[in-house]
């Protein structure tokens, strides 16, 4: 993975860190997590990863400890008991390596590590709670509520024990539920993006109107929603064509719902996209479409973007700091079908849509490059390490 080179910098080992993390069992989770660690490895001398499927990430001083048990799967009450049993074992083995390591991070939907966080806390130990969504006003509607009814709490609880709350963007930082938080908040813990790899590699002018989705086939990511709005597209743009790209527990759902629905010849199902053609699938879209209830700052946008691909998402999380309207892409007021497929209309018909893909690429070179992000996070940990909230 890129980034291993600057491990072994001995001017750069200046933290002893553990990172917790859900234990998912995707490749999204595998990718959003090494891109994270690319940033956090060169300024580690000790780094502990307590995950889930996650391979042995290179380094001397690294060490991954896989959490077996799969929350997603199973009837709700049994995936609950799962998460509660991983979160005990996070626990068991911060206690294990307590000696090994000062601050803890957590990461990538921890939201329900109450027993973990408290056991972070009761060490003495430092505590990075990395804020990548909360329940925003749509989720509150849309999304599962037994889950938001258990998750929407133990993340307050987190938040309270919490010494620092990372956050990817000043959207996210400025969110209500966060409001009494602000002394803590850092906003220096966005992931960067190569953008020497996510590069216009075809003209967007030069594009057949292709609108796709690329992310989990979960709830709450609105695949289902853009799926019910494929049909209202297609009856007033005939020349539009669509691509999904992506694994999760709703695959079987989408791929009923489009044989049921006559779309299957209109739309291209790629599954999960090896990294060798994510880049040159981004390139195939005018159009990228994100209709989540809530999230951080999403990777497949900051991707997108630089690739002269125009995005169209719903103004959550950390979106807003990287969409503005009419100038670096398009904000839907809601992931209703309807409001999907008008303005998905209403973008494909933008007579500036090359301009505003030219704008697009601009904001993420100039504030989303490597170096930069890595040099926020040794803020980030300095600030911590020297006390200050």
């Amino acid at each position: 993975m890129r980034g291993m080179e600057h491990v072994n910098n001995p001017e750069a080992r200046k933290f002893r860190v553990a990172v917790v993390t859900y234990p998912f069992h995707d490749n999204v989770g595998r990718v959003t997590l090494g891109r994270f660690l690319e940033l956090l490895a060169p300024l580690s001398d000790e780094l502990v990863i307590i995950t889930g499927d996650f391979p042995r990430w290179p380094g001397e001083n690294v060490r991954t400890i896989q959490l077996k048990t799969n929350v997603h799967e199973g009837p709700l009450p049994i995936r609950v008991i799962k998460a509660i049993w991983a979160d005990l074992m996070a626990s068991f083995h911060l206690l294990r390596m307590s000696r090994r390591v000062d601050i803890v991070i957590f990461y990538i939907g921890a939201a329900v590590h109450v027993s973990s966080a408290l056991t972070a806390k009761l060490l003495g130990k430092k505590m990075v709670v990395i804020v990548t969504g909360l329940f925003s006003p749509i989720a509150g509607q849309q999304f599962n509520r037994a889950i938001a009814a258990v998750a929407g709490p133990c993340e307050m609880i987190r938040l309270a024990l919490a010494d620092q709350i990372g956050v990817e963007s000043r959207t996210v930082a400025d969110s209500p539920q966060l409001s009494r938080y602000q002394q803590k908040i850092a906003v220096n813990w966005a992931l960067s993006i190569d953008t020497d790899l996510f590069r216009i590699t075809k003209d967007p002018a030069k594009r057949d109107n292709t609108v796709g989705y690329v992310g989990r086939m979960v709830e709450g990511k609105g695949i289902m929603e853009f799926v019910d709005a494929i049909p209202m597209i297609l009856n007033h743009r005939h020349d539009t064509s669509f691509l999904i790209g992506g694994d999760g527990p709703l695959h079987d759902k989408v791929v009923s719902k489009l044989q049921t629905g006559g779309l299957s010849g209109r739309v291209q199902l790629r599954g999960w996209i090896p990294d060798d053609e994510y880049r040159d699938c981004l390139n195939d879209l005018k159009l990228l479409v994100l209709p989540s209830v809530s999230e951080g700052l999403p990777g497949v946008v900051q991707q997108a973007m630089p690739c002269g691909t125009v995005v169209l998402a719903t103004p959550v999380g950390g979106v807003p700091d990287l969409i503005r309207d009419g100038e670096t892409g398009f904000i839907l007021e809601n992931n209703t079908p309807e409001c999907i497929a008008s303005n998905v209309i209403r973008a494909l018909s933008h007579p500036n849509l090359g301009e505003i893909a030219g704008n697009a690429r601009r904001l993420i070179v100039q504030e989303y490059g490597r170096d930069a992000m890595v040099e926020k996070r040794r803020i980030a940990l300095g600030e911590l390490c020297k006390g200050k909230k």
